[in-house]
């Protein structure tokens, strides 16, 4: 929905541009009938849909060395703990609305179609009915018809160009009136209007919704016959420009039928005036190519430079730009094979080494809902903050049922962080200050630290907190070395909560799954794991329009660590 506003305001502002230029040009006794400034405003009902990425930083991939399955044992004790991938799934009106939305989009380009297919069938009609005229088709060289099923004369490319002319103006008119007609149409050839105009009905048909797709759509046409007119007066007499200007008037008083789809030789009232008066007149001047280019640069300028002010996503939240890649140590690595069927990124960071290892940067940085990832900050703050303790953790359950079994007893933080409980933190939420929690994410970087819930959902469960893998990484550094904000014995008993046994290896780490109207549309794996006594923390992201979930996020992250280094 926010495109199609988006582009009805962007094509609007074109459009207006292209208006002014015109009139600009009129006052100072200037002509351009050339289509650009209306393939501008074309372009412009697609600049929304453009994703920009100003990252100047295009390292070559590196394909990490695979070393096997065999990994170390760790001289730690390995235990195996049961961590469950469970989310609910919410309802996103917005999600909905846009799916309907997309529909009637379709369903109208489908019936605009139907209409413009239905214009070929008649248009076909009238080639079939029609008789070649051999005089005038021989004297032109081109398949020049009569017709009787068609008021004003047109020009048509159905696998090849045609000239139709009504039989009752064939009758009416005299030779040097038909010439006049024959010369206008065969110039619509010449200059491949019918193409150009074909181009447009194409926009209109898919962007029916936008009033400026059919504005621009029927200034092409008058400017491709005014355009023609110029061509054909620009070399006759003052007697021939009054036989092709009285011609015009006698068609167009004639025909009170309007036809569509086609450029025909007649033209509404209002339009007609305009073409008359310009046939009357040989002092405006064509204008030149450098004034065009002004103008293209110009509008081209000002709709690129406003696009990000009206983007539908806040730029802040939906891309982690304070980053400068060039500052990091780090490579970007060919991981691809392992996301089959997925769109996503992982990126891991080896503490001793000080280097990141990226995949799909543009990801990386993109910023979404941490969703149930968000658990790891959440227990670590609360500690913090005092809400519980090390020994005192434990929530009692309010009897309201849950989806899942496991959750619908007491908790403490190890089974809410096993099993992913959102009443217990969402209950510790209730007894915190927003003022704390909010200076406590500032503080830690945490993505956009945006806690304003919405849609009677947690901030953190597809809202307004957002943060990327890059910045999930850096978080999670800074927990393992356990700076300021991270206590060595909190982040230690929320590490014992998440270990997972894995041949001989250990990896800790927590699961977060997006189910939108029952749709699993992305999944998190994010932790820490050793690998060779080398410390590593790491954040998985995927996404897909179902069957993307944590669980998913976590296998992948599985298989990289297994068989791959990372120094």
């Amino acid at each position: 929905m926010n495109f199609i506003i988006v582009s009805i305001i962007i094509s609007g502002l074109s459009y207006t541009l292209a208006q002014m230029y015109k009139l600009l040009l009129y006052k100072y006794k200037r002509v351009d009938y050339k289509i650009f400034p209306w393939v501008i405003v074309l372009l412009s009902t697609f600049i929304p849909l453009i994703q920009f990425n100003f990252s100047p930083f295009k390292n070559a991939e590196l394909l990490i060395e695979p070393i096997g399955k065999n990994l170390n044992p760790l001289p730690v004790p390995i235990r195996k703990i049961d961590t469950k991938d469970l989310a609910v799934s919410i309802s996103n009106i917005n999600y909905n609305f846009q799916e309907l939305v997309n529909y009637f989009w379709f369903i109208g380009i489908f019936i605009y179609f139907l209409y413009y297919l239905m214009l070929i069938s008649k248009l076909i009609k009238i080639v079939n009915s029609s008789k070649l005229s051999l005089n005038y088709s021989c004297k032109y060289d081109y398949n020049i018809y009569i017709s009787q099923e068609t008021t004003t004369p047109f020009t048509c490319w159905i696998g090849k160009h045609a000239i139709f002319i009504p039989a009752k103006l064939h009758k009416k008119l005299d030779s040097r009136e038909i010439d006049a007609i024959i010369k206008h149409e065969i110039t619509h050839i010449r200059r491949k209007d019918i193409f150009k105009n074909y181009l447009f009905i194409i926009n209109k048909i898919v962007f029916w919704f936008n009033p400026f797709a059919h504005f621009i759509s029927k200034n092409v046409v008058n400017d491709l016959e005014t355009a023609c007119d110029m061509e054909v007066i620009k070399s006759s007499s003052k007697a021939e420009r009054k036989i092709y200007g009285m011609t015009l008037l006698k068609i167009s008083l004639m025909n009170s039928k309007k036809e569509h789809f086609i450029l025909n030789f007649g033209s509404p009232t209002k339009f007609l005036k305009k073409r008359i008066a310009f046939i009357s007149r040989n002092d405006y001047i064509s204008v030149s190519n450098k004034v065009r280019i002004l103008f293209i640069s110009s509008t081209l300028l000002i709709l690129i430079t406003i696009k990000p002010l009206m983007a539908y996503e806040n730029i802040s939240n939906s891309s982690y730009s304070d980053v400068n890649l060039k500052s990091l140590n780090y490579k970007n690595v060919n991981l691809q094979k392992y996301f089959s069927g997925y769109e996503g990124s992982i990126v891991v960071y080896n503490i001793k080494r000080d280097k990141f290892f990226i995949y799909n940067e543009n990801i990386a940085l993109e910023r979404t809902s941490p969703d149930s990832t968000y658990k790891l900050i959440s227990s670590i703050f609360h500690l913090n903050n005092k809400t519980i303790s090390i020994n005192q953790n434990k929530l009692l359950w309010n009897g309201k049922k849950t989806p899942f079994k496991v959750w619908n007893r007491n908790q403490n933080l190890d089974t809410a962080l096993r099993y992913s409980v959102n009443w217990y933190f969402e209950t510790l939420d209730n007894y915190t200050d927003k003022k704390d929690l909010s200076h406590f994410l500032s503080e830690l970087n945490y993505g956009n630290s945006n806690i304003e819930a919405s849609l009677n959902r947690p901030y953190w469960l597809e809202s307004n907190l957002k943060i990327s893998p890059l910045e999930q990484t850096m978080i999670l550094k800074r927990f393992y070395i356990n700076d300021s904000l991270f206590k060595t014995k909190y982040t230690d008993l929320v590490k014992n909560s998440l270990y997972t046994s894995k041949n001989n290896y250990k990896l800790w780490g927590k699961t977060g799954t997006a189910i939108i109207n029952k749709h699993e549309i992305k999944g998190w794996y994010v932790g820490g794991f050793e690998q060779n006594q080398e410390p590593y923390v790491f954040a998985t992201l995927i996404k897909k329009n179902d069957e993307a979930n944590g669980e998913k996020a976590k296998k992948i992250s599985e298989k990289i660590i297994k068989t791959n280094h990372f120094y």
